[in-house]
């Protein structure tokens, strides 16, 4: 009976163990081409919600004015003009508020005043609303 070698039993050992340097290599190469496909994905991603949690706390800072503004009688409001620029913090964000009266002089008179919110983050307007006020009877 015929036994093998112990150096070409350590070879064929050494040999069918673990990944050459090469295959190592290309794993990691394909791995990076489809970790960089999906990158732009993920930041589109990142953005569009960023923007959806920056407009939804505008909303937010909007209705916090709104509410303010409801506490008081309309005929005590502004027939015309604008009030100083309001800053709300809602979140970890601070919102600057502007508040514009009767813009629309049709919607306005004695009891009424039609309101005209912009809501601006870093100078940029995210949102706009504008609602008809009037006292209820």
């Amino acid at each position: 009976m015929r036994h093998p070698s112990p150096i070409s039993h350590a070879d064929r050992v050494s040999s069918a163990a673990g990944f050459t340097l090469m295959e190592i290599i290309f794993a990691l190469g394909l791995f990076s081409l489809a970790v960089s496909a999906l990158f732009p994905a993920f930041l589109d991603h990142v953005r569009f919600n960023t923007f959806s949690e920056i407009r939804s706390n505008a909303y937010s800072a909007a209705q916090v004015v709104l509410d303010d503004i409801r506490l008081e009688d309309p005929s005590s409001l502004p027939a015309t003009g604008s009030d100083a620029d309001r800053t709300v913090a809602v979140g970890e964000r601070e919102f600057v508020v502007a508040v514009s009266y009767c813009e629309d002089g049709t919607y306005c008179g004695a009891t009424t005043r039609f309101i005209t919110t912009r809501v601006s983050y870093r100078g940029e307007e995210i949102y706009e609303v504008s609602t008809l006020y009037t006292q209820l009877r």
